[in-house]
């Protein structure tokens, strides 16, 4: 992380992000379901900060709490589950007293990654900035949809996984 000079020109510092585990632990390059891979944002929530990122090949968007924007910050859980489209980047803004998370997918182009669509979500914080984790995809419909364009780039067992199906589910695609 960098701050700017006042003329937001250039660096005045910079600052390496740690992110931990429950335990103090950093978390590696290796720990692919919440690990830092690009896509950061920061937002403040009741006197904390919230630094949220992509997991990368995961496709996850995480976050982490710290007590100041130079952390260190600790994992605290999934913002919003894997979309169509690769990677997923985001903002998280309040407005009009509400939270809302905005992201892409590409759904709306068949799974085309370079075509991407803007959708947002509002997000149920709670006071300790506990964030309930989203899922782009709700209905049944949804999901097979989602899945089926997925599964024109992938295999069968990686889009199960990315979208937690049944046996039974994944047999309608």
């Amino acid at each position: 992380m960098a701050v700017l000079t006042d003329d937001m020109l250039q660096a005045e510092s910079f600052h390496r992000i740690q992110i931990l585990d429950e335990k103090g632990v950093p978390l590696t390059a290796g720990d692919n379901e919440r690990r830092f891979f690009e896509a950061s944002w920061m937002h403040k929530f009741n006197g904390k900060y919230y630094l949220s990122y992509s997991t990368g090949d995961t496709h996850n968007l995480c976050y982490a709490e710290a007590d100041n924007p130079f952390g260190p910050f600790t994992y605290k859980g999934v913002l919003l589950e894997p979309v169509i489209g690769w990677t997923n980047h985001h903002s998280v803004v309040e407005w009009g007293g509400k939270w809302y998370l905005f992201y892409h997918d590409s759904i709306t182009s068949g799974g085309h990654t370079q075509l991407r669509n803007i959708k947002f979500t509002e997000l149920e914080i709670a006071e300790d900035g506990t964030i309930t984790t989203n899922v782009a995809y709700q209905t049944e419909e949804e999901i097979l949809s989602a899945a089926a364009v997925m599964l024109e780039k992938s295999d069968l067992e990686t889009v199960k996984n990315a979208f937690r199906l049944s046996d039974e589910l994944a047999a309608k695609l």
